[in-house]
């Protein structure tokens, strides 16, 4: 069986010619509407013919595909979470830096596809695809709801733990340093006991040498007196 050869080049067009059908078919949805906005114009709007349309899906799929890239910058069903956008914030080193980031991401996403999730709400009153997109995009955010849950509470029992152990740290080092202190002043209390012993036995020298020398003075006078 021959292998089928793909294209990188023909890839990249196609791949462009599908974002570029999704996007008009978004701005269309949001502006116009979906029930007013047809095949036809979301060609016009694309550059492209409708034959091209019809072969990215129906339009209640279109519509679909619209919300997601405009959500999270790419299509599919998979969660948030291996979004590449969301894979590169939860893979920040930093805990408070990715959960900073996190938010602003969700915050942001929501903005951007507000109005086209509007526009989905609406389809569903008169299109049962589109009711079902719905209720399976709702599904889908839950599930993204409980990953996000699970993230942020190993994220911050991990950011506790962390902060925990650099208090560890960082009263080793102290202890460490006050050790240190300690050996160098018992070493300086050992010198000062040694000078203070040395400076003892000078003391009872130098009295006895003194002691030695008024003996022997006072030897030389009675042996003068004698004379």
């Amino acid at each position: 069986m021959p292998r089928a050869y793909r294209s990188p080049t023909r890839d990249a067009v196609a791949a462009a010619t599908r974002r570029r059908i999704v996007e008009a078919a978004g701005t269309l949805f949001v502006r116009d509407g979906y029930a007013a906005t047809s095949m036809q114009a979301i060609a016009a709007e694309a550059g492209t013919s409708v034959q091209t349309v019809h072969a990215h899906g129906p339009k209640h799929a279109l519509l679909v595909a619209a919300h997601e890239l405009t959500l999270a910058g790419d299509e599919g069903r998979h969660p948030l979470a291996e979004r590449p956008e969301l894979v590169d914030i939860m893979a920040e080193p930093d805990t408070g830096v990715a959960i900073e980031r996190y938010v602003d991401f969700l915050v942001e996403a929501n903005l951007r596809s507000a109005a086209l999730l509007h526009a989905m709400v609406s389809a569903a009153d008169v299109d049962a695809r589109v009711r079902s997109a719905v209720q399976d995009l709702e599904e889908r955010r839950h599930r993204d709801m409980t990953i996000a849950a699970g993230w942020f509470v190993v994220r911050l029992v991990n950011f506790t733990l962390s902060d925990l152990r650099e208090c560890l740290s960082s009263m080793e080092n102290e202890f460490a340093k006050l050790e240190a202190i300690t050996i160098k002043l018992i070493e300086r209390h050992n010198q000062t006991d040694k000078s203070l012993s040395e400076v003892s036995e000078r003391l009872a020298r130098l009295e006895k040498q003194t002691e030695d020398n008024y003996e022997f003075i006072r030897s030389q006078q009675r042996q003068s007196r004698s004379r």
